[in-house]
């Protein structure tokens, strides 16, 4: 991020809360931590992952408590935040490394996050991501 572009997210305190949260995220998406991407998202949460299936939370919960797919690294660039009253989008490009079925995996994707403020608090209500093909 240049340094015109940080400071101009540091004076925005929400911004800085987003940006937080959404590394919170990423970190729970890692840990596969349940309880604390259950805390973040809301109940009616979807994710639409590179291939286009659409995902719900306990559909994702299944995968993770089956330890089908695990992360080894998750490393996000390119991150924008978008702030729109009680709403906000935030998109990255993320490179993720891991085992799926037992075989590694490397992905980079485009990540496309909504939020909505609900009771004062930012949740997640719907990821879409795009696969980047290799060069």
């Amino acid at each position: 991020m240049s340094s015109a572009a940080l400071g101009q997210v540091m004076s925005n305190p929400v911004k800085v809360e987003l940006l937080k949260l959404a590394q919170q995220f990423s970190d729970a998406i890692l840990e596969n931590d349940i309880r604390a991407i259950d805390k973040m998202t809301a109940d009616d949460w979807l994710v639409i992952d590179a291939d286009g299936v659409v995902s719900d939370k306990t559909q994702l919960f299944t995968a993770i408590k089956s330890r089908s797919m695990t992360r080894s690294s998750m490393a996000s660039k390119e991150v924008r935040v978008q702030i729109y009253d009680d709403a906000a989008v935030i998109t990255a490009l993320t490179t993720t490394e891991g085992k799926y079925m037992g075989k590694p995996f490397t992905t980079i994707e485009r990540s496309t996050d909504v939020l909505v403020r609900k009771d004062g608090r930012w949740q997640f209500v719907h990821r879409h991501l795009t696969r980047i093909a290799k060069k």
